[in-house]
């Protein structure tokens, strides 16, 4: 099966192709993260079976048996204790679809603090060369999220 199927890969296009005609206006921006978000859900991106594997394990984790549990993966301690957080309220494709969408949002407000007059454009460059990076590597996304928030 493939990475990336042509109908998700073809809306993505379309939407990341067309984004300097609705990133500047907030409701639509958050849609559009929201659908790019949706829309990367139907990739078969390797590492994301392992965190929903991991995230399923830590809604199951009480607090008490949480070391116990981590001690098992790879992932760092902050990440597991917002995946315990979040597991525990919402579904992962939900959680999957929120982090992308606010990563999103931290990088047009990086582009946008910089660059009033070419946020959209910095943005859709941005966007075109790592969306890939962004989508599957959920721990680097959160970090480089929080580094754009910086």
């Amino acid at each position: 099966m493939t990475v990336a199927p042509l109908g998700p890969i073809t809306a993505l296009f379309l939407l990341v192709f067309s984004s300097p005609l609705w990133i500047d206006k907030l409701i639509p921006r958050i849609l559009g993260f929201i659908v790019i978000g949706i829309i990367l859900l139907f990739f078969n991106f390797p590492d994301i079976p392992e965190y929903k594997y991991h995230y399923q394990i830590m809604s199951e984790t009480t607090l008490n048996s949480f070391f116990l549990v981590q001690n098992g993966w790879n992932f760092e301690y902050g990440y597991a204790i917002i995946v315990l957080i979040f597991s525990n309220i919402v579904d992962f494709e939900v959680f999957y679809v929120g982090l992308i969408s606010i990563s999103l949002l931290s990088y047009y407000n990086f582009f946008k603090s910089y660059s009033k007059k070419n946020r959209a454009i910095c943005f859709t460059i941005f966007i075109s060369f790592f969306i890939y990076y962004i989508a599957f590597t959920l721990r680097s996304t959160i970090a480089s999220a929080l580094i754009a928030y910086a």
